[in-house]
């Protein structure tokens, strides 16, 4: 009975053996690199543009490619990583300027750039179409006024001086009537001229008078005289009586056309000197910017950039100060507005810096004695 339990003791006090089993080691590949992938992402997008557009790549440089993109980035991992840039600057190379970016922005950013600009001229040509139209009215209108009243001042200076001569005809020849009855022809013809040429700048004043309205009161009224007696004849008294009416007619019709030239010049020479020129240079840039849009479209190449807001800027700086130049372009074959010049330099900003430059330097050179 003792033996017994003394081996069972033997047996309970044995020591266990633990079997560990050894952990696998796992080789994890590198990282993968983003920049590397695109590489290889926009190298396939340029071949495939190639293919489309009928461009010939050579072999020994599509089909690296085309492996390397199959295989992932584990292209990048061998010795043969060096002639794969290789292959992918030689295929830049073969179809520049055309790239990937270019390529994705003609598909994806070209027609809202194009749709922006387009509306932006648009709501430029909405302000800019009606205040031309109105300005070129109001300048040609106030252009037949100051040439109507020219003429007017020197009709009614002649004629007032004819009669006069007739007046004292006879204190010289005494052989003659003692009251002159007749007058020259020509006086009658330039009396009737007088009358129209009063009732032309009224005219015209009435119709400046629409663009600056309730400013300036008409002068004429029922009984003012616009028209020649119906059967005048070249007798003195008559025509002396037609002529001082006419003449007093005359100087109301000439003070109010003025007073309305002046109202409009400060509203309208406004808009036309100040405002207008830099509409129309931003106009001129909206025009080029959609030009060359539509080329780098056509040609793949579309890339927007920051410096289309810049010239923008320059634009509405060219126009700003197209109004600062008297005689902008003298010497010229071909005489243009401020606002065509202002179009112009919108459109084309380099060469209206370099006249400006140009200027600076004829008043920085120093003058010949």
């Amino acid at each position: 009975m003792s033996k017994t339990l003394v081996l069972e003791a033997q047996v309970d006090h044995e020591p266990s053996v633990t079997v560990v089993t050894p952990t696998p080691v796992v080789s994890h590949p590198p990282p993968e690199d983003p920049a590397f992938r695109k590489l290889l992402r926009d190298a396939i997008i340029l071949l495939e543009h190639a293919a489309q557009a009928g461009i010939e790549v050579p072999a020994d440089i599509a089909q690296p490619i085309i492996a390397a993109h199959q295989r992932g980035h584990a292209a990048w991992t061998d010795p043969s990583a060096n002639t794969l840039f290789t292959d992918i600057s030689k295929l830049g190379a073969l179809l520049h300027p055309v790239t990937a970016e270019t390529l994705g922005a003609s598909r994806q950013q070209a027609h809202a750039a194009i749709s922006t600009y387009k509306w932006t001229a648009i709501i430029l040509a909405a302000f800019i179409v009606p205040w031309s139209i109105l300005s070129f009215i109001f300048a040609g209108i106030n252009t037949s006024i100051v040439n109507d009243i020219a003429v007017a001042n020197q009709l009614v200076v002649s004629l007032h001086g004819q009669l006069e001569a007739s007046a004292a005809a006879p204190a010289a020849e005494p052989s003659f009537d003692a009251t002159p009855q007749f007058v020259p022809l020509n006086a009658l013809s330039d009396l009737q001229q007088f009358a129209a040429t009063i009732r032309s700048v009224y005219r015209h004043a009435q119709e400046l008078s629409w663009f600056v309205p309730m400013l300036e009161k008409d002068p004429v009224t029922r009984g003012t005289r616009l028209e020649l007696d119906p059967d005048l004849t070249p007798r003195i008294g008559k025509m002396r009586a037609n002529l001082n009416e006419l003449t007093a007619s005359y100087q109301q019709i000439r003070s109010f056309a003025k007073y309305t030239q002046d109202d409009g010049a400060a509203a309208y020479g406004a808009v036309t000197t100040c405002i207008l020129p830099i509409f129309y240079a931003l106009l001129g840039a909206c025009a080029y910017l959609l030009r060359s849009f539509s080329s780098q479209l056509a040609a793949n190449v579309f890339a927007p950039s920051y410096s289309t807001v810049a010239r923008f800027v320059i634009a509405a700086i060219a126009g700003g100060v197209i109004g600062l130049f008297n005689n902008f372009g003298a010497g010229q074959t071909a005489n243009l507005s401020p606002l065509a010049i202002s179009f112009l330099a919108g459109y084309s900003a380099d060469v209206f810096f370099a006249l400006i430059d140009g200027a600076v330097h004829s008043v920085a050179a120093p003058k010949k004695a």
